[in-house]
């Protein structure tokens, strides 16, 4: 029973850390933040939703059949979209 309890507290562990790693790079502004802080904007507005779209057309074609391509996708929409917002002055 102890040696479960440490291994159950190992993995919630390395969740935690995976959380919080994960997060660090999300700017206080962003959608998943706004939404997980219960600010759900219910339209964007016209330049964020051509911002998403151009972003959506450079990266719909990178490869997402292994989580670890799935994560490199999400990754570069997330850096498409910083970049056209400065471009764009949003944020």
């Amino acid at each position: 029973m102890n040696e479960m309890s440490n291994k159950m507290k190992k993995v919630i562990l390395i969740i935690i850390n995976i959380l919080t790693l994960s997060s660090c790079g999300i700017d206080q502004d962003d959608h998943l933040v706004r939404w997980w802080n219960g600010n759900i904007p219910t339209k964007l507005s016209d330049k964020e939703e051509k911002i998403r779209d151009l972003c959506y057309e450079e990266t719909k074609y990178l490869p997402e059949n292994t989580e670890e391509e799935r994560e490199k996708s999400n990754l570069e929409l997330i850096k498409c979209l910083r970049k056209k917002e400065k471009e764009f002055g949003i944020r």
